[in-house]
């Protein structure tokens, strides 16, 4: 079941298309708390953004080693360099998020696991809380 989280400027053109879908299910705005406890029942997270910064969406599925399906938004190429979590789509051609979805459903649990278990290490190794607050502490030592 595809769940869509949000409460953007298409919101009701998503609510008006999938209304009668059995399959999608629009739960609109949430907190971050409850957004966690979703990643965390999920297998994929797809990020459909124009334009973020982050998005912090990623870091979360990072750090619950979930896949990672998203535009190449903001840190999202940086985050996942590397990494075999390459599911990339151009938010403008429907068919590409197409392509990477079947290219998924052809991978092995195994190489699903392998992806996912990939995701949390990148995570700790370079955005848990500890290492931010690391390197947040050095560039401060830098400038004085």
């Amino acid at each position: 079941k595809l769940l869509i989280i949000g409460d953007g400027a298409q919101y009701d053109i998503v609510n008006n298309t999938i209304k009668n879908s059995n399959n999608i299910e629009l739960l609109g705005y949430l907190n971050q708390d409850e957004v966690v406890k979703y990643i965390e029942r999920s297998q994929v997270i797809i990020i459909p953004s124009h334009e973020e910064s982050g998005p912090l969406v990623g870091l979360e599925a990072m750090a619950s080693g979930r896949l990672v399906i998203s535009t190449k938004v903001g840190a999202m190429t940086e985050r996942l360099k590397d990494c075999k979590n390459q599911f990339w789509f151009n938010i403008d051609d429907s068919t590409s998020l197409d392509n990477v979805l079947n290219s998924l459903l052809k991978l092995k649990s195994e190489e699903i696991e392998s992806i996912a278990i990939q995701n949390r290490e990148r995570y700790l190794e370079h955005y848990a809380r500890s290492i931010i607050e690391s390197k947040y502490k050095s560039a401060i030592f830098k400038i004085f």
